[in-house]
């Protein structure tokens, strides 16, 4: 059996059988002593929020949040979950400089993915976003998204010979769920530097790419309308 938690916009699944528990003051945490495995052949049919009841849960969170930093002990875990919850809580609502500064303060405490890839992908200072993305993937080389978000950026940049070294670096690592069951990365990934093969006339990699993304399944259809459009120059 399987129990589905909520925290802001996430949907979080978790195996009934673990010993788990709720923890902070607006259960914004799971906290678990035991190993979880990857959850496999789980099929998740989400649905969002509407838009206005959604913000309302984000404001309700961060009202709950900041009441709980008033009953934290300074440098405590909780003052770091918290600090953690609100740069999400933020993000969400599109603040990024608030979102910024708690994930900044969640690091005073405790080094971080969570604050390193999100700051990353916030802040505009390449210097500051270089700096972020590579940190968070110095803590977990395993997960590709740090290079991936590294290559999107100089990509929009027109940087492609950067780009291409990031994102062929990221197609090599396998994007692992740990604690979430999530959709892999391989796919945003292939689009991406499908368009950077395309750039650097690099068009018969380019072209394969695309293949490969119009025969997988369980793409979003926005990104094989993306896909169908970019094939169309070949």
């Amino acid at each position: 059996m399987f129990v589905l938690c909520v925290f802001n916009s996430f949907n979080t699944v978790f195996k009934n059988s673990i010993d788990w528990e709720w923890f902070g003051f607006a259960h914004e945490i799971i906290k678990t002593e035991t190993s979880i495995d990857t959850l496999n052949n789980i099929k998740i049919i989400t649905y969002l929020l509407s838009s206005e009841n959604n913000m309302n849960k984000l404001n309700r969170n961060k009202e709950y949040l900041l009441q709980e930093l008033k009953y934290c002990e300074e440098n405590s875990i909780d003052k770091y979950h918290a600090f953690i919850s609100l740069g999400q809580t933020y993000r969400e609502l599109g603040n990024s400089e608030k979102s910024i500064e708690y994930y900044n303060k969640s690091l005073t405490i405790k080094d971080n993915y969570s604050a390193y890839i999100h700051i990353g992908n916030q802040i505009i200072d390449e210097t500051e976003k270089i700096k972020h993305l590579f940190a968070a993937y110095q803590m977990d080389k395993n997960n590709a998204s740090p290079l991936y978000y590294l290559g999107k950026y100089y990509s929009k940049k027109h940087k492609y010979n950067l780009a291409e070294i990031f994102l062929e670096k990221a197609m090599t690592i396998k994007y692992y769920p740990s604690f979430y069951v999530t959709a892999g990365l391989d796919y945003l990934i292939k689009i991406e530097l499908s368009v950077v093969y395309f750039y650097l006339n690099k068009k018969e990699k380019s072209k394969q790419l695309m293949l490969e993304i119009k025969e997988q399944k369980n793409v979003p259809t926005h990104i094989q309308d993306l896909n169908h459009k970019n094939l169309t120059y070949f």
